[in-house]
């Protein structure tokens, strides 16, 4: 049986919080075009980076690949010798759970390892694949903020792909901005481009943007922001309120154990749709589940490979 002695407490530095917001600006509007949906991928892939980095501390020997089932994008998975780690990680957000599985992370213990039964389905897993299990603590403080707009669908996933042609901007705002626009080229790969407004005066750049997906602005929103594309004629005005801030605070990430999708499909349990558990409210999906406490220890794994 797994024991608290047996998680690997990583604390996590700021860099990984961007790392996680640089990798979910790609993925919108694919898989994170609201700001709870962000915030969990981003958390996700600071996950993905802190045990990279573990790893690499630890002299453990690994390479990345693509990620082989459907829906993964640009995402990488950690290889241990020649086993494919799926990592498995829960945002735990909400600040009196935070706080508590920081202070007292023995009530891990009982909250269920999930994986969505539907996921588990795909024929693209191995039998020999790793399930790793993961908890992202959000910081309960933080004064940084990430200011970030995401864009309606006929901007962000427009049905025509064609050019967007020369984009306009102009914010109302008293004083300068600083707005990254974000977006997907004519293959749909993610092209970024920053560009400084001078208060109250239009801006104009032409790039290759077939969408534009999100902007993010430099600092606190205090005025409307528009912007339209010379192509569509089209226009997006912006106000104060409609700005979002995913800034993604973490204190911890807690690897608390694996195991192989074999050994896991063979002892879990089914949890229907609609079921209350640590990491939810409630869960949208059914689930498939083994107890944290009757994972292996992630050590025990790293021990044979070194």
């Amino acid at each position: 049986m797994l024991s608290v002695t047996d998680f690997i407490r990583l604390p996590c530095a700021p860099s990984l919080t961007e790392g996680g917001i640089a990798y979910a600006l790609r993925q919108v509007p694919r898989r994170a075009a609201s700001a709870a949906a962000f915030k969990h991928l981003a958390a996700h892939a600071a996950a993905e980076i802190a045990l990279r980095r573990y790893l690499s501390e630890q002299n453990i020997p690994f390479d990345v690949a693509h990620a082989q089932w459907v829906g993964a994008d640009e995402r990488r998975d950690v290889n241990l010798n020649g086993q494919r780690c799926d990592l498995k990680s829960f945002f735990i957000s909400h600040r009196g759970d935070s706080a508590a599985i920081q202070n007292n992370p023995q009530i891990l213990l009982n909250a269920p390892a999930l994986i969505p039964a539907d996921v588990d389905a795909r024929e693209e897993r191995a039998e020999d694949d790793l399930y790793i299990f993961t908890f992202v603590a959000a910081q309960t403080e933080s004064a940084q903020r990430y200011w970030i707009h995401f864009m309606p669908k006929e901007w962000s996933a427009p049905q025509n792909w064609n050019p967007l042609g020369e984009l306009i901007l102009k914010s109302e705002s008293e004083a300068g901005v600083q707005v990254e626009v974000h977006g997907q080229d004519a293959a749909g790969g993610f092209l970024a481009r920053t560009i400084h407004l001078l208060p109250k005066t239009r801006a104009v750049f032409a790039e290759d943007f077939y969408a534009v997906t999100s902007l993010r602005l430099s600092g606190a929103p205090t005025a409307r922001l528009g912007i339209r594309a010379d192509s569509t004629r089209r226009t997006h005005i912006i106000s104060a309120a409609e700005w979002e801030d995913v800034w993604t605070p973490i204190a911890e990430i807690i690897l608390a154990g694996f195991l192989p999708r074999k050994e896991f499909r063979r002892r879990a349990r089914q949890l229907p749709p609609n079921s209350s558990v640590f990491q939810f409210s409630r869960t949208r999906l059914k689930n498939l589940f083994v107890p944290i406490q009757e994972l292996r220890a992630f050590k025990t794994l790293l021990d044979k490979m070194r």
